[in-house]
C-alpha cells in the first residue's frame, strides 16, 4: 500500500439538527493529493464513461440521476485511497472492525443541468457477507464548476433546512449509508466524483473490539462548513 503524501487534511464533523449522534458525517479537506486524483481519474477515462443514462428510477417514477459513469474495479487504488482517510474513520460500527475501502470505485460526470435526486445508500458485502459496508465514500475530483453541493435533507422537512457540502477538488465525504442526501443541479461546467463504500468486518473476538477501540485516535472536532440552506 502506498504512504500518503505529506499533507495536514483537517476533519470537519458536520451537524444534522435532526438526526442522533449515531449517525456519522464528516468531510475531510484535502485529503487526497491531486497526483492522486489525476490518476484516478486517468483510470475511469481509460475505462470509458457510459453515455448520459439515468443511473435508477424510484417507485414514483422520477428520474433520480442523469450523468456519466465508469466503473473501475482496483484494489490497488482503494488501498491508496485508503491510506490518506484510514486515521480520520470510525475504528469500529456495530461490532465489526474497519478493514478498507471497497475495490468497486465508481466514478460519476455530471453536466449543466444534471443532479441526483434525493436518495439513500444501501450496503455492500463481500468476502461472503463477513464484510459489509455502513458508510458511503464519495471523493470530489474537481471544483471548477457552479452548483452541483452535495445536501443533506432532513426527510420531514422541506429543503429549506437542508444542510450543503460545497467541497474543493481533493476533498471526501463520509457518511452514514441510511442519511437522505442529493447531489444538486450542476449549473456550469462538469462535476467529477468517486463514490465507493467503507467496509466492515465482522470480529468474533469481542477483546480484539475492545482493545481496536481504546487504540483509536478521537476526531478532533472542528468548525464546519456545512451551511444550511
Amino acid at each position: 500500500m502506498v504512504p500518503p503524501e505529506p499533507s495536514s487534511p483537517s476533519v470537519e464533523h458536520v451537524v444534522l439538527p435532526w438526526v442522533g449522534s449515531e449517525k456519522f458525517v464528516i468531510i475531510i479537506r484535502e485529503c487526497v493529493p491531486p497526483v492522486l486524483l489525476a490518476k484516478l481519474a486517468a483510470a475511469a477515462e481509460g475505462q470509458g464513461f457510459v453515455g448520459d443514462d439515468y443511473y435508477f428510477v424510484p417507485a414514483d417514477g422520477r428520474q433520480a440521476q442523469r450523468c456519466e459513469r465508469a466503473l473501475v474495479n482496483s484494489d490497488l487504488m482503494a488501498g491508496q485511497l485508503y491510506a490518506h482517510v484510514r486515521a480520520m474513520l470510525p475504528v469500529t460500527v456495530d461490532e465489526r472492525s474497519c478493514c478498507g475501502l471497497s475495490q468497486h470505485l465508481r466514478f460519476l460526470r455530471y453536466g449543466a443541468g444534471n443532479g441526483f435526486m434525493p436518495h439513500t445508500d444501501g450496503p455492500s458485502e463481500r468476502a461472503g457477507g463477513d464484510e459489509i459496508s455502513t458508510l458511503s465514500f464519495i471523493l470530489y475530483l474537481n471544483d471548477d464548476y457552479q452548483g452541483g453541493c452535495t445536501r443533506f435533507i432532513d426527510p420531514h422537512c422541506s429543503r429549506v433546512d437542508a444542510v450543503s457540502i460545497v467541497p474543493a477538488a481533493g476533498d471526501v465525504l463520509v457518511f452514514s449509508h441510511d442519511l437522505l442526501h442529493e447531489g444538486a443541479t450542476v449549473s456550469r461546467g462538469v462535476k467529477r466524483v468517486m463514490r465507493t463504500d467503507v467496509m466492515y468486518r465482522r470480529t468474533a473476538d469481542p477483546d480484539v473490539l475492545r482493545l481496536q477501540t481504546e487504540s483509536a485516535s478521537p476526531l478532533r472536532p472542528c468548525c464546519a462548513e456545512a451551511r444550511a440552506l
